[in-house]
């Protein structure tokens, strides 16, 4: 565990795997020489941790599991079968997606504290990923020609997807753009109160959560935190509130 961290771990862009490995792999798999870690081993390991994991999440581990034993065999620290090869994956319910409804989205916003709905209203309106709308700066938003310019996220200059994209802008987001740049003190568009950039591990979904379980009582309206990828909750939005399409 320790080789992958310090020549893969060190390199990536998202530590959330580092601390998640960490967490449950580290006091059962780290004080055992590599040969002791077997399929049987690692298999009785994941099962434990089935009631406390989702599939999905237990998957991430035993596929992290296989990254260090590839890791491992190519630098000649073992030799012999990845022993996570032979651990099959934890079938994973396939479920609809649950997206807001185009009339939820006013309820939310207007749930919210008045500082983060625009910050929300424009990850609605667009699909960007929470890294993406923190390293938004104001030149990126140009509200004449109705797009928005996504090249970076938070640290990095690029997006996770390594390319720059434009957004078109929907009605129902003018005047939540138009707020930012008017109340942001410096260039960031969704900045702390002093203008600096917001941790990346800022909890933003916490400032969603509670006002939604209050005031959206129809159980239908979940975000649980910000959508992974484009054209996700930003589909139903922008197709009602404009006729530009990505």
């Amino acid at each position: 565990m320790d080789v992958w961290k310090t020549e893969v771990g060190s390199r990536l862009r998202s530590t959330t795997i580092i601390g998640f490995s960490e967490k449950h792999l580290r006091a059962e798999l780290g004080p055992l020489a590599l040969k002791g870690i077997t399929p049987s081993r690692l298999e009785v390991l994941l099962n434990a941790k089935a009631g406390e994991l989702a599939p999905k999440s237990l998957n991430h581990l035993r596929a992290h599991v296989h990254r260090i034993f590839e890791l491992a065999i190519r630098r000649g620290l073992f030799t012999g079968p990845n022993p996570a090869k032979a651990v099959p994956r934890i079938k994973q319910p396939k479920k609809l997606p649950q997206y807001l409804k185009a009339e939820e989205v006013p309820l939310m916003l207007t749930a919210l504290e008045r500082r983060w709905r625009p910050l929300f209203a424009t990850a609605v309106y667009t699909g960007m990923r929470k890294g993406e709308l923190l390293a938004l700066s104001k030149s990126d938003v140009d509200l004449t020609a109705g797009t928005i310019r996504v090249g970076r996220s938070h640290g990095s200059d690029t997006t996770k997807g390594n390319r720059e994209d434009l957004l078109p802008i929907a009605v129902g987001l003018v005047p939540y753009l138009r707020e930012a740049i008017a109340t942001s003190p410096l260039e960031l568009l969704f900045p702390r109160e002093d203008g600096t950039q917001h941790r990346p591990d800022v909890a933003l979904h916490e400032a969603e959560q509670e006002p939604m379980i209050q005031r959206c009582r129809n159980g239908r309206a979940r975000w649980s935190q910000y959508p992974g990828r484009r054209r996700t909750c930003a589909t139903a939005s922008t197709t009602t509130s404009s006729s530009s399409t990505r």
